[in-house]
Order: C-alpha cells, then sequence, then structure tokens
C-alpha cells in the first residue's frame, strides 16, 4: 500500500512538468510513421496511465505523405503573429519594422488584427535561418546515425561529426533567441503618398 501511494505522489509532482496537461487534446499530424500508429500509441498510453485522473483527448490524423496537412488546419492555425492596433483615425497606414515598409493596411484591419506570420519581415528572416539551421544539424544527425554510427568501418568519422553538430546547435540556439524590434506605424493619403 505505501508503494502505491509514493509512486501516486511521484507521479504527481512531476505533472506539472509534463508536456502534456489535463484537459489538453492532442493531435498527432504527419505521414507514414504518424499514420504507422506505433509512438502515438505508446505516447497516449503512457499519458493516459501516469495521469488517469485527467482529462484528456488524442487523436491521430498520420496519413502518408502529409495529406493530413490538407485536411487539419492546424499548420495555418499556429502561423499567426498580429499586429492589433486601436484607436487610430480612419484611413490606410504604412508599417515599417526597424525601418522598412513590410505592407499598407487599412485602420479596420489594425484593429482586427492583422496577421503578419507570412510577410517578409525581420522576424520571418529569423525563423526562416532557424529553420534551415534545424533542417542541416537533421540532416546531418541523420547521416550520422544511419551512415557512420551503424558502419563499424567508419567510427573514426564520429568525434567529428558530433563537434559539427554540437557547433550547429550552439548556432540554433543563437539564432533562436527573442530580438527587439521597432515598429512604425505612419498615415497614407489616399494617394499612397505617407502624410
Amino acid at each position: 500500500m505505501l508503494r502505491v501511494v509514493a509512486a501516486l505522489l511521484a507521479t504527481a509532482s512531476h505533472a506539472s512538468d509534463f508536456f502534456i496537461h489535463n484537459g489538453d487534446r492532442v493531435v498527432f499530424l504527419g505521414d507514414s510513421i504518424t499514420e504507422q500508429r506505433l509512438y502515438t500509441t505508446f505516447i497516449e498510453a503512457y499519458a493516459l496511465t501516469r495521469h488517469p485522473d485527467w482529462k484528456l483527448t488524442f487523436r491521430n490524423v498520420g496519413w502518408s505523405a502529409e495529406a493530413a496537412l490538407k485536411l487539419a488546419p492546424i499548420v495555418a492555425d499556429l502561423d499567426v503573429y498580429l499586429l492589433k492596433v486601436t484607436g487610430l483615425q480612419g484611413g490606410n497606414y504604412s508599417v515599417s519594422i526597424d525601418g522598412a515598409v513590410v505592407g499598407t493596411i487599412s485602420k479596420s484591419e489594425l484593429e482586427l488584427g492583422w496577421n503578419m506570420a507570412r510577410i517578409k519581415s525581420p522576424m520571418l528572416n529569423q525563423a526562416q535561418d532557424v529553420l534551415q539551421l534545424v533542417f542541416t544539424k537533421n540532416s546531418l544527425f541523420f547521416n550520422r546515425w544511419r551512415n557512420v554510427q551503424l558502419d563499424p568501418q567508419r567510427q573514426a568519422e564520429l568525434p567529428k561529426l558530433d563537434k559539427q553538430i554540437a557547433g550547429l546547435e550552439a548556432k540554433i540556439n543563437e539564432a533562436r533567441i527573442l530580438k527587439t524590434h521597432h515598429f512604425e506605424l505612419k498615415p497614407v493619403s489616399d494617394t499612397g503618398v505617407r502624410s
């Protein structure tokens, strides 16, 4: 009896550190690996057995060739970076970030919230830089694991690859640090000239 209570207390003490939380709906979205339902089943079973009192919902929408991305609007839902400004006079406004004009937007669009996630901006540039570094690191690690680590005759290459991977991880950590940006709104006349 004491072991059960101790196990329950240990589980409860780590619940706040757990990625999934009470009330969450977890969606596994991906291609053939997700469609396979192996690792997703293990994750679901783990969460449900570790936190039996939690209300959790799991959905697997894996589909080969990433067709699931066309069925579920998850990517679009996550791709949101809103600029919302109220109290402006009527008309259109030029929006600049760090001195570069990124768009001309109406007062009403700004009041509702203008999604800047996909406009060319310093934030998008930073996100694309991080993404490219992650792709490069993952490709290098995949090569290390699949082609070098599993080949007994190529073991001498591992230290060099590990150093390259560590270097890329350091670059990723540097590139992902949030940066401060200066936003500026300027009224634009009907002729398109800033007033």
